[in-house]
């Protein structure tokens, strides 16, 4: 695997550890809890690759991950839920 892509991988895994979880919003009603997560799509690029088709594979990773994290188990950390879930390599 390029340095490259590992690299953009890590960032994506950083970004995802920081966005997920439980978070507690303000609202009219009284504050309510709203769970969040964020999906990715991390490619590199082919020989042969247009911009198009590096987006198509980066969407279609993504995807494929939104669905993970839809199906993934649920992990209890300190009184937080937590969606077990990892990015291919």
């Amino acid at each position: 695997m390029d340095d490259d892509f590992r690299d953009a991988v890590t960032r994506v895994e950083r970004i995802q550890k920081w966005v997920d979880g439980e978070y507690t919003l303000a609202t009219e009603s009284g504050p309510r809890k709203v769970r969040v997560s964020a999906a990715s799509g991390v490619t590199s690029w082919q020989a042969g690759d247009t911009p198009t088709t590096i987006l198509q594979r980066a969407d279609a990773a993504m995807y494929e991950h939104k669905a993970r994290i839809k199906h993934s188990s649920k992990l209890r950390t300190n009184g937080n839920s937590r969606s077990v879930s990892e990015i291919e390599a």
